[in-house]
């Protein structure tokens, strides 16, 4: 009989009891073997998996002998390897040559075994194991301090050839570990570091806004470089020095990235300066066609931020290659906002044929031609029509704008059972598999994008399917986009977390088509999920803003990781959505933006605003990109999350549609 779950496993009662019903159905249209392989309620799989966790514990707490008797009894189950792994990796500095080979050997082309490489490596370069170190060193598994370090063994071994290999690593624009000093100190002793080595690296790492390390870097020049470099280094803290034309008149190569760095430092606080001494220094230096054309380009971007933009429109038109997409989207975004629609017809034409031929442009075009009467209606509702078979956020106000349907294109995956059996024949995508249903989403990853990265297409979809059915739903959205496929509906927008939505929608009064909406483009339901600015969670919460909606709720939250439980997590996050809704009126493109971008700055944007603006231009000409994708995104997949619910809602609430922002 199996044993029960203890309440001390690592994998909580909750993880099984939500994998419990979709692995029973996945059991329904796998193969019967394959299933009773998959089936998390298989006796032997589940005893198997209790096993490898107990085995993990008792490593952790030292009962070799516990450890063993179990490591022997999960000899054929699939994660045995991170038994052996997890044992051999802690006792390395013991130098198990023959063990690690073996394990290298027997494991070959695995994530466990790059792992486990790197960290020998790593073992053998601490422990100056220098002839070892080059036995074993594979360029594959190497760091760059393992790279330094085994070249410094190389060169201890009487290979002067390795001091041919150092520049790459020294010359990058940016501090390199202390471990590879040695090396360093050794290929400089030896003369290999030149004045033109020198320069280069000075300045990339200026230009990359490494300042220490490039004034160190000036230290080494000799001294005509060196009084070029402290001519960049002082322009740099002061960009207008430009000015004085004469300190910067000498026929010098190394004066020309000095010039193109600096002129666009000073574009970001005085384009229009900026733009005069470009015109005077590309002609004194010659600039490179192409470096003239990007500083010019650049240079009009921050003339149009710095609200010049009669002159950067002049500039436009008198040159016909200095237009960009970038720049010409700018001004196409200006003209809806003061609503100059001739404005916006005399710009699109410049966009790229690419450009003109998107979602975004062609509805644009199309809402200009409605502005001129009846004698253009044809051609728009033509424009709007063909928009409208899309689903997408266009799609969806053309068709709004035409009084009809949403084109859903929903075109769920056809997956044959020999293709799930071929799957799961793949060791990679097995071991990711049970990783996941043990609660090792980290390693499962690994492992899952190791197996994908050897798949044909049809192979990644059958994985993008079996993702979604296990609930392992950030797979199953990243496997179709992977390849492409945007029609699977059930993949790519799956009903995650439905009750504890649902409980949150029906607490906080909001639509759980809101909710959802809002945790898919923030996570893509990735529970554990955390931005590099910091926010956690399946909705993205930051730190401060969790604890503070908790003292509202009376929550106390310990550490972040508690943040991180998606019931707690959904019931922060609706709250605080429900709260920006209230903020902002019931609007959801206000509360939607304020969610992103924070409600101060929606408040400015909107006080920022000569007058009202018809919704679809105020979503268009929201300032911040990532922001106006985000809510164009957000109104979308509501729509799509009220297909899945069988709830269908509009883009927009009449309210919404009819109340100018």
């Amino acid at each position: 009989m199996t044993k029960p779950l203890p309440q001390s496993s690592i994998l909580d009662h909750s993880i099984w009891a939500r994998l419990s019903l979709p692995l029973m159905l996945l059991s329904l249209w796998l193969p019967r073997a394959q299933a009773q392989d998959f089936d998390v309620m298989t006796p032997a799989l589940q005893e198997q998996r209790q096993w490898y966790l107990d085995a993990r514990s008792a490593l952790a707490r030292r009962d070799r002998a516990s450890f063993e008797a179990l490591r022997t009894q999960l000899s054929g189950y699939s994660l045995r390897p991170y038994l052996d792994y997890a044992e051999l990796a802690a006792r390395l500095n013991a130098l198990p040559t023959a063990e690690v080979h073996d394990f290298l050997t027997k494991n070959s082309g695995t994530v466990l075994a790059q792992r486990l490489r790197q960290q020998w490596l790593q073992t053998l370069a601490d422990a100056k194991q220098w002839p070892q170190l080059i036995a074993d060193y594979d360029a594959a598994s190497a760091t760059t301090e393992l790279s330094c370090q085994m070249l410094e063994a190389r060169l201890r071994a009487g290979d002067t050839t390795a001091l041919d290999e150092v520049s790459p690593f020294w010359n990058v624009p940016r501090s390199q570990p202390g471990r590879c000093d040695p090396l360093f100190n050794a290929w400089r002793a030896a003369g290999r570091l030149t004045p033109a080595l020198t320069w280069e690296r000075f300045s990339a790492s200026l230009s990359a806004g490494q300042t220490s390390l490039a004034t160190y870097l000036a230290t080494l020049l000799p001294l005509r470089e060196r009084q070029l470099a402290t001519l960049w280094l002082e322009t740099a803290k002061r960009p207008e020095a430009l000015r004085e034309r004469a300190n910067y008149a000498a026929n010098a190569p190394e004066l020309t990235p000095i010039l193109l760095h600096t002129l666009r430092r000073l574009a970001q606080s005085d384009a229009s300066l900026a733009w005069e001494l470009a015109e005077h220094y590309a002609a004194q230096q010659h600039f490179a066609a192409a470096d003239a054309l990007e500083l010019r380009r650049y240079i009009a971007q921050r003339l149009l931020l710095q609200d010049q933009i009669s002159r950067a429109e002049t500039l436009l038109h008198a040159d016909p290659a200095l237009p960009s997409d970038s720049l010409v989207e700018w001004l196409l975004r200006d003209a809806l906002k003061q609503q100059q629609w001739d404005r916006l017809d005399t710009w699109l034409p410049l966009l790229s044929t690419s450009a003109q031929g998107s979602e975004r442009w062609r509805y644009w075009r199309a809402r200009s031609l409605q502005q001129q009467g009846a004698q253009a209606t044809g051609a728009a509702e033509a424009l709007l029509a063909a928009l409208a078979e899309t689903r997408s956020f266009y799609g969806f106000l053309a068709a709004d704008r035409l009084k009809r349907g949403y084109a859903m294109v929903d075109r769920p995956l056809q997956i044959s059972d020999a293709e799930f059996t071929a799957l799961l024949t793949k060791p990679a995508f097995t071991r990711a598999v049970e990783l996941f249903l043990v609660g090792d989403e980290t390693n499962a990853q690994r492992e899952w994008q190791q197996a994908l990265s050897a798949m044909n297409p049809q192979e990644v979809l059958a994985a993008g399917k079996l993702a979604e059915r296990i609930s392992w739903y950030r797979n199953g959205i990243t496997a179709l986009s992977q390849v492409s496929y945007w029609d699977d509906l059930g993949v790519r927008f799956p009903l995650a977390y439905q009750d504890l939505i649902g409980a949150q929608a029906r607490q906080t009064q909001l639509d759980s088509t809101f909710i959802y909406a809002i945790a898919r483009q923030e996570s893509a339901f990735i529970s554990n999920a955390r931005s590099s600015a910091g926010a956690l969670g399946l909705m993205q919460l930051m730190p401060a803003t969790a604890r503070d909606v908790a003292k509202t709720l009376s929550l106390r939250l310990g550490s972040n990781q508690d943040i991180l439980e998606p019931s707690t997590n959904l019931r922060l996050g609706s709250r605080y959505l429900a709260q920006m809704l209230q903020d902002f009126g019931g609007n959801r493109i206000l509360a939607t933006a304020a969610y992103n971008a924070g409600p101060g700055r929606v408040r400015q944007w909107r006080a920022q605003s000569a007058s009202a603006q018809p919704v679809d231009l105020w979503i268009e000409t929201i300032p911040f990109n990532e922001t106006r994708n985000y809510v164009q995104n957000v109104l979308t997949y509501a729509v799509i999350y009220g297909y899945r619910l069988a709830a269908p809602l509009p883009l927009l609430t009449t309210a919404e549609a009819e109340t100018p922002l």
